[in-house]
């Protein structure tokens, strides 16, 4: 006999393992292969529901801006604004009770669905992505940062759902780049028109000119969204069935 066999093993003592039952392998390079381990399918998750009332109430946000710019023609054709294009916020008030809930539901659940994509495209198989499902909605958030890096986001989950095994050779998607074309520009009227409004307007004035050209920018991107949505949803959820049918 071997004087090394009674030598401890140098990775600890062995693991016993029921009969009918897989022992687990290393994760780590089958998610370099792309082959997720059994784990990792069962980790995913399912984000159907989430998806389908993120796209809803983009559509609902959609079209409670087409709503706002219509009290603003309205009140144009009427000769109500101080003076401007300025709108008041009594004017504006009625709609703003339904306005700002429907905005920052439709804010969270975008973040909330942006997490799950980053989230499952890791369990799908995508390897070494540089943005944690975390960062990916803590982009939005950073001042300065928030005009690039989100766009950045978008991309990697793009990429590593419609290829998680091989997503860095990808190409990115030209829906990507007009969404944050057209966020972005709606962001920066709307930070312009709040630095117009406190700094060189009169007192009971609560939007400009600026600010009503931003729901115009924030409505195609709102539905483009829509649309990325659903694109990665659907690449996600033909990935994860592929894969529970090819461990089956």
């Amino acid at each position: 006999m071997d004087e090394n066999s009674h030598l401890p093993s140098p990775r600890g003592p062995p693991i016993l393992v029921p009969r009918g039952v897989i022992p687990p392998t290393n994760t780590a390079v089958e998610m370099q292969e792309g082959q997720p381990s059994p784990e990792h399918h069962h980790s995913f998750r399912d984000p159907s529901f989430l998806a389908r009332w993120t796209r809803v109430f983009l559509c609902v946000c959609s079209v409670s801006n087409v709503v706002f710019i219509w009290i603003w023609i309205s009140a144009q054709a009427d000769g109500e604004p101080s003076r401007g294009g300025i709108v008041s916020l009594a004017q504006l008030m009625p709609h703003l009770f339904w306005y700002y809930p429907v905005q920052w539901i439709t804010v969270i659940l975008v973040l909330i669905w942006i997490h799950r994509a980053s989230y499952n495209a890791r369990r799908l198989g995508a390897a070494e992505m540089e943005f944690t499902p975390l960062w990916a909605i803590g982009s939005f958030c950073v001042p300065l940062l928030w005009f690039w890096m989100p766009f950045q986001v978008m991309k990697e989950i793009w990429k590593a759902s419609s290829n998680p095994s091989h997503w860095r050779k990808e190409p990115g998607s030209p829906l990507v780049v007009w969404w944050w074309v057209l966020w972005t520009s709606a962001f920066s009227l709307w930070i312009v028109d709040e630095v117009i409004i406190h700094m060189f307007s009169d007192e009971g004035a609560w939007m400009g000119w600026p600010g009503i050209f931003s729901p115009v920018f924030e409505i195609p991107a709102a539905l483009l969204l829509v649309v990325i949505v659903g694109k990665v949803h659907g690449s996600q959820m033909e990935h994860h069935r592929s894969q529970l049918e090819g461990g089956d």
